[in-house]
């Protein structure tokens, strides 16, 4: 043994081993193994450099082998989509955008439930106490309809400022969640936060409904 200085300590290491292949390391595609069999460079990760790029079927046979490939010629060249075998994952993110659509729904059944059994008796005690300011809207001409739009538009205002303030708490809360775990050290998330805007408009008019209803 030669003596070695330990300069410092990575947080996380690599599970595999890395390995610099130089000019013409893999000049001819690799072959495909047989099923199940195991191979002495599993984990290990390979970068090749040189003037000869990975190719699309250079990347074919070695997913065939079991293995992964990060080409940045298919990058920029990718093949044609019908080249592309599918992958399970893609069955698995349908599923999951079903399911996320069925729980959407499911959450806004919900609220229009609640919005029956709570906001509108709600909003009915709230009339009751506008009692008299509704019979001088009737005293001085307005009709039962009239009055009835007051209530509504009572009902959708106070609905969209509540769900606009509810959406804008809940990305301040999403933001510092994500501020306080990356202080922490943490890599829960992204370095990017991004926001379903459409999700979010959703949910806002799905509040104004509500409380209107």
């Amino acid at each position: 043994g030669r003596p070695l200085t330990v300069t410092g300590v990575l947080d996380s290491a690599p599970r595999g081993v890395e390995v610099l292949a130089g000019h013409e390391a893999l000049t001819a595609p690799p072959t495909v193994g047989e099923p199940g069999a195991m191979h002495e460079d599993v984990g290990v990760s390979w970068y090749v450099v040189g003037p000869q790029p990975v190719e699309w079927d250079d990347v074919l046979a070695v997913n065939a082998l079991g293995s992964s490939v990060v080409s940045r010629a298919v990058l920029l060249d990718p093949p044609p989509r019908s080249q592309v075998p599918r992958h399970p994952a893609d069955d698995l993110d349908g599923a999951a955008e079903t399911e996320t659509a069925v729980l959407v729904a499911g959450v806004a059944a919900v609220v229009l439930l609640e919005a029956v059994l709570l906001i509108g008796p709600a909003f009915a005690v709230g009339a009751r106490r506008n009692e008299r300011q509704l019979a001088l809207l009737g005293a001085v001409g307005a009709e039962q309809r009239t009055v009835r739009h007051v209530v509504l538009l009572g009902g959708l205002l106070v609905g969209t400022l509540a769900a606009l303030v509810g959406a804008a708490a809940g990305l301040v809360v999403a933001v510092v969640v994500r501020l306080v775990t990356r202080a922490l050290g943490q890599t829960t998330f992204m370095p990017a936060l991004q926001v379903p805007w459409l999700v979010v408009a959703a949910f806002v008019a799905v509040g104004a409904v509500a409380a209107t209803l």
